[in-house]
């Protein structure tokens, strides 16, 4: 299997809309983009690249301010979209105006069918034998021009997706599992379009940053928006001025000058006096504080449960995997199909006692309000049962 067909690269108005106009009868439209988030302060949408039967293209999307004209493809009225781990192209995709609508994921297909690797390049050269160059996985896509190298390794990603695409439907379909598939893939969409936290919260984003004393955490916080404006300036990833485990080490010592600074980071925290300063500004402006403001602190603590919450919550969570590997087997399906794992997780932290409630867990879906609805309501209803009996027991 192989497509040799060369791309053509689309880097004017013209082009474009004659490319919208020859998409505007596809059936479906292999998609994928690439952006250069390793090498700038905010990823950029660099290229986009498209294929049908009769179509392979690469648009340059730097060039192209406007790219409205291809909206109506694709978005949900448009023709299927295929994708391979669509949240990052949605994504960039909805910052240049142009949000999905049904997509087909193809790392969904593959989670679902119980694939062990999911990754696209091990999934082509499973099924078809097709090796895919990972020479430029880590390219700056910004760079231009593009040589003809880095075009066949922008079109390989989707040269060979609707093949893939129809593999995995047929295999769903035997296995009748096509409505949960697109309930995932609509799900994924629904967790793209989800809002980032805003700059003051990137602090939470720092593994064990919650979880240090009040002063430590209120200078972190302070240290992340130095990080980020530093690398505003200097339109670089905010990890390529500072990592994360630097800043954690900095606000758990909270160093007192440049010499303390330098033992908490390491040597290159201080090579700028300047940058240097400014961190210790930092670290005195959270000491200042005294803690994190209390609504970004919320969402990632929350009140801290009870026993008794934390006990339901593991019962809850123990008699939902139970039930889900059990059933799973029963249908000879993977486990994920019969219930998502972030289902699992809303279930579990919370109580769910109706149809419509559990309709209201997002990704939930109504094929599995119809097939399984009624049997996890009386698994959580059993659960409440024997914590309700616990409690009577002990009085």
């Amino acid at each position: 299997m192989g497509d040799t067909r060369t791309p053509t690269w689309i880097d004017t108005s013209a082009g474009l809309a004659d490319l919208a106009g020859r998409l505007a009868s596809a059936e479906r439209i292999a998609l994928d983009v690439e952006g250069d988030g390793l090498y700038r302060y905010r990823t950029r949408l660099c290229t986009v690249q498209i294929a049908t039967p009769d179509v392979l293209a690469i648009i340059d999307t730097l060039e192209l301010d406007d790219l409205g004209v291809l909206a109506p493809m694709f978005g949900a009225a448009g023709p299927e979209k295929l994708l391979h781990d669509a949240a990052f192209d949605a994504r960039l995709l909805r910052e240049r105006g142009l949000p999905l609508g049904n997509v087909l994921d193809t790392s969904v297909c593959a989670r679902f069918l119980g694939e062990p690797a999911q990754g696209l390049a091990s999934l082509l050269e499973k099924h078809f034998g097709v090796v895919l160059p990972k020479d430029r996985q880590r390219a700056d896509w910004g760079v231009r021009p593009l040589d003809a190298e880095a075009m066949r390794y922008l079109a390989g990603d989707v040269a060979h997706l609707h093949a893939l695409a129809a593999h995995f439907l047929a295999l769903a379909a035997e296995r009748g599992i096509l409505e949960e598939i697109a309930e995932e893939c609509r799900y994924v969409l629904l967790r793209a379009a989800d809002e980032p936290s805003g700059v003051q919260a990137q602090w939470t984003r720092v593994k064990g940053g919650v979880e240090l004393p009040a002063l430590s955490r209120a200078a972190l916080r302070e240290l992340c928006l130095v990080r980020e404006e530093e690398a505003e300036r200097r339109d670089v990833p905010a990890f390529k001025v500072l990592g994360n485990e630097v800043l954690l080490a900095v606000a758990r010592r909270r160093p007192r000058n440049r010499q303390e600074l330098r033992v908490a980071g390491g040597e290159f925290v201080v090579r700028s006096t300047a940058f240097a300063d400014r961190l210790l500004e930092a670290v005195r402006r959270g000491e200042a504080a005294g803690d994190v403001p209390v609504e970004e602190l919320r969402p990632v603590r929350g009140e801290p449960p009870s026993a008794a919450e934390r006990a339901a919550h593991r019962a809850r969570e123990k008699s939902l995997q139970a039930w889900r590997r059990t059933t799973a087997e029963a249908r000879g399906v993977d486990a994920q199909v019969v219930l998502p794992g972030h289902c699992l997780s809303d279930l579990a932290e919370g109580d769910v006692a109706t149809l419509d409630a559990l309709a209201a867990v997002r990704g939930f879906g109504t094929v599995r309000i119809i097939r399984d609805g009624e049997a996890i309501l009386a698994v959580l209803a059993a659960v409440r049962a024997g914590a309700a009996g616990a409690g009577g027991g002990s009085t």
